[in-house]
């Protein structure tokens, strides 16, 4: 689970073409609960704000966020917004679909294929980056490979190599 401040969030957002957003049912009486679909959110970093619209123009407005929780799951992302002031936070759960191919088709190349993460400035500095067609011999043959990885990611495949590719001058 990763932990994001509202601007954070909006960079997500945008990076990750998310752009519905549904509310987990709240339980309203005898084991009925209540989803709520919304289309539009308008985010305000210097309020601390978020309001989320309907397409029949409901509106719910979520005040005073500390921070917002994201999981990314098989088919959806969980997003829990923690909102308050001292000692009484609230959460709030929605859910939106996940949209994969978008990760994996973005064009401005910000996001590590891997984990998801918008890259950082150190990421970008780093420039792990693969931009090859595929030749025979694997079962990608003839498909256009655009990798990017954060610098954690490109650890990790660094680590997991029996031979290391690290080669000091």
């Amino acid at each position: 689970m990763k932990r994001l401040s509202i601007s954070d969030f909006k960079d997500y957002c945008f990076a990750n073409n998310v752009s519905s957003f549904v509310l987990k049912g709240q339980e309203v009486c005898n084991n009925i609960k209540l989803s709520l679909s919304f289309d539009k959110l308008l985010l305000s970093s210097e309020l601390m704000s978020a309001t989320f619209i309907s397409n029949d123009s409901n509106k719910l407005s979520l005040n005073n966020i500390n921070y917002i929780d994201i999981e990314e799951r098989q088919d959806d992302v969980l997003f829990i917004f923690s909102c308050g002031l001292n000692e009484s936070n609230e959460e709030y759960v929605f859910f939106s679909p996940l949209k994969r191919e978008m990760l994996m088709r973005n064009e401005k190349n910000n996001i590590c294929n891997k984990c998801g993460k918008v890259l950082d400035v150190w990421d970008k500095e780093n420039n792990f980056s693969i931009n090859n067609v595929i030749k025979y011999g694997s079962i990608y043959d003839g498909e256009k490979i655009n990798l990017h990885l954060c610098c954690e990611c490109m650890d990790d495949l660094i680590n997991s190599c029996v031979i290391s590719p690290i080669h000091t001058p």
